[in-house]
């Protein structure tokens, strides 16, 4: 597989890029650069033992989860079937890079998971030194209505995970998942996170609900905050992600993943915009008087400071 590299169109940049792949329209790295410093730091996770063939996904970067978000719908097929596809570039230009998939080019089994014609498209964009960007998009051009749950996976680089911790999210009720090897796989639901942070002392996998506008991963190990918004400024007529998962696979579930590295689990952690609880729903076609479909659209914003 071929990488793209995008880099910062700003003054501002320095050594900030991204590293893009058609396969998964999957971004698997992004190193931000603090004023123009051209020293970058790397800021999303890919691990060393990624698979890049084919219709497997790529282990880490920004996975596209659509149209389902693990086990939370009616497919078999976990995470969906986007991050398994080969995308086609779109668009390319400094700083941004788009990717498209259609009907067109997913084959008859995965046309079996949307009921019609559609258009997703994934563009990653590196604002400046120290932000980018990931919007999505998906255009219904079938006649019946289309509904999915989604999630940008992001895995983030930290330094130490037991020197890691996440805030945002105190107050808000999650669905809390069983380690791994636990008897029942079913989520428990959490009435409400007590915590001032997501510490982590053991696997973790968490789904949120309701989140804030941002939710800060406090890198303590690296002297780092890194800030995920679901919402951007001047682009409010994008709908908002209204969950967040995160996760850390801890020790027994590393050893028993095939495509990660049994110690990688110290230096990652997956914060990630999501729907899962409520399903998005994009209207059939039939009630648009356009050439296309109805379209839904979000992003979320990375952004990264020093402590």
């Amino acid at each position: 597989m071929q990488a793209r590299v995008i880099s910062s169109s700003s003054s501002s940049g320095g050594g900030a890029c991204a590293t893009t792949y058609e396969h998964g329209a999957h971004l698997t790295g992004w190193k931000a650069s603090f004023d123009g410093d051209k020293d970058a730091v790397d800021v999303i996770f890919t691990s060393g033992s990624a698979i890049f063939k084919p219709p497997k996904a790529i282990r880490g970067g920004i996975p596209v989860c659509w149209p389902q978000f693990a086990n939370y719908g009616p497919l078999e097929l976990q995470h969906g079937f986007a991050r398994n596809c080969a995308w086609k570039v779109t668009d390319e230009k400094e700083g941004s890079i788009e990717y498209t998939l259609t009907y067109d080019d997913i084959d008859d089994e995965q046309k079996a998971m949307v009921p019609g014609p559609f258009t997703l498209k994934i563009r990653h964009v590196v604002v400046d030194g120290t932000r980018m960007r990931t919007y999505m998009s998906v255009t219904n051009e079938s006649e019946k209505e289309l509904e999915f749950t989604t999630a940008l996976h992001t895995y983030f680089v930290v330094g130490d995970i037991t020197k890691t911790s996440v805030s945002g999210c105190k107050g808000l009720s999650y669905l809390d998942a069983p380690p791994h090897g636990s008897a029942s796989s079913d989520r428990v639901l959490v009435d409400e996170d007590k915590d001032e942070k997501i510490t982590f002392a053991g696997e973790l996998d968490r789904i949120y609900f309701n989140t804030p506008n941002e939710v800060v991963i406090h890198d303590d190990a690296r002297s780092l905050e890194i800030v995920v918004r679901k919402s951007i400024k001047g682009e409010e007529h994008l709908s908002e992600l209204p969950d967040a998962v995160v996760w850390n696979p801890w020790i027994d579930k590393s050893k028993a993943t095939g495509d990660l590295g049994d110690d990688e689990y110290k230096g990652f952690v997956c914060v990630e915009t999501a729907s899962v609880k409520n399903k998005i729903k994009v209207p059939a076609r039939g009630g648009w008087h356009g050439h296309g479909g109805w379209t839904w659209s979000t992003a979320h914003e990375i952004e990264v400071r020093k402590k």
